[in-house]
């Protein structure tokens, strides 16, 4: 992006600021006043605020917000072996007027016979362009920031969410994953991760989130 085309943007987002007023936090676009400006820099504007207003998913996203109890198991020679099980903790609110969630995860991890905290930190959302889930994840184990895009098929209770993700110990980059997302209910679901350069349905981890009560 050169410095002209940054200007630009720039200013767009300010006169859009300024003629949406309180728009922005609607979960509906509303009609901006008129300012005078040509029909198609209006017309723009219009679209733009349609992209930028939380739907359904956000809202059912928002659903998550609260306190969970979480079982985790972890499979560390592989998904034929026993799984190391352990509890957590996860905290999740809502951001921005309800078009994020963020979540902040806390566990004990054991390591054969090592028990280290574990700490987790991410933003979850629903991209209204791309008609596609996003997720965003960093933690107390590495210093990456795992990117992954979802979906959800209609009338489906689970997100399929795929992204890339290092293995320093292996010397790899850009190790294809995938986590599911199964909604049970509103007070309960599961994530599942799966490592898929060793396989498909190669789990590595699951976590039970149950709402505490």
């Amino acid at each position: 992006m050169n410095l002209r085309t940054w200007l630009v943007g720039a200013v767009a987002l300010v006169v859009l600021a300024v003629v949406s007023g309180q728009v922005f936090s609607q979960d509906k676009p509303t009609q901006p006043p008129s300012t005078g400006m040509p029909p198609e820099m209006q017309a723009a504007m219009e679209k733009w605020m349609q992209f930028a207003a939380p739907g359904q998913p956000h809202r059912e996203m928002a659903k998550r917000a609260g306190i969970w109890n979480a079982a985790v198991k972890m499979w560390w020679a592989g998904p034929d072996s026993p799984p190391t099980v352990t509890t957590g903790v996860s905290e999740v609110k809502v951001i921005l007027d309800g078009r994020f969630i963020t979540e902040k995860f806390r566990c004990e991890m054991k390591m054969g016979d090592q028990t280290m905290g574990f700490e987790g930190f991410g933003i979850s959302g629903y991209d209204n362009f791309k008609r596609m889930y996003t997720s965003f994840w960093v933690d107390n184990m590495g210093t990456q920031m795992i990117l992954m895009l979802g979906s959800q098929p209609l009338g489906s209770n689970k997100l399929t969410f795929y992204g890339q993700m290092d293995e320093p110990l292996l010397g790899v980059q850009d190790r294809m994953v995938k986590s599911v997302v199964t909604l049970v209910s509103e007070d309960e679901h599961v994530f599942e991760m799966y490592d898929l350069l060793a396989g498909d349905d190669h789990k590595v981890m699951e976590i039970t989130y149950t709402r505490a009560k």
